[in-house]
């Protein structure tokens, strides 16, 4: 089975979908076993789904093309999901990257924005630099492709738990709610 890498994001020119694919190629390059999916529709559609055909064997990347918010999880568990990336240039606090380790899914992901509250390096994935080349992002995609069970799971029981303490919204409603009542 291949190493699944999932993206999801509006098909835009700051979300550096290039990145990705050139990352792809490199790794199956290097004879690793991966494909990708990228989950999410955009302006730019049809040219990235041109420069993916351009560069990789068809059946090492799929568009599923707009996809309503409540089947993203069940297609990532559903699609034996390995790992998400997101190599934006430009993030607020990326709601795709909460959702990705709600499940446990590691992540590879640029260090913009509010990355960086989402994602602990080495402890549920890899922050890579806002000026990452495909080199970088397949680099960072290796090593976790080389983890071992018990690695990946470390990573994988990681996300979860971060996302647990800090993202869980009905957690934090219950202890916001905690925290009104002891304000008198």
């Amino acid at each position: 089975r291949p190493f699944h890498l999932v993206s999801c994001s509006g098909i835009r020119e700051v979300k550096r979908l290039n990145l990705i694919i050139d990352a792809v190629k490199i790794l199956l390059d290097r004879g690793l076993d991966v494909k990708w999916t990228h989950l999410g529709a955009g302006e730019l559609e049809d040219e990235i789904k041109k420069y993916a055909g351009d560069n990789l064997p068809k059946d090492r990347f799929h568009f599923t093309g707009h996809i309503n918010n409540q089947e993203i999880l069940p297609y990532y568990v559903d699609n034996k999901a390995s790992l998400f990336v997101n190599v934006s240039a430009s993030e607020g606090i990326p709601v795709s990257i909460m959702e990705a380790i709600s499940i446990g899914l590691p992540v590879v992901v640029t260090d913009v924005g509010g990355t960086r509250e989402i994602v602990v390096d080495g402890k549920n994935g890899t922050l890579l630099p806002e000026d990452c080349t495909g080199e970088d992002v397949a680099d960072a995609i290796e090593k976790i492709y080389h983890l071992n069970p018990e690695e990946y799971t470390g990573l994988s029981d990681e996300a979860m738990a971060l996302w647990e303490q800090e993202y869980n919204a009905k957690t934090n409603y219950e202890n916001f709610a905690q925290w009104l009542k002891t304000t008198d």
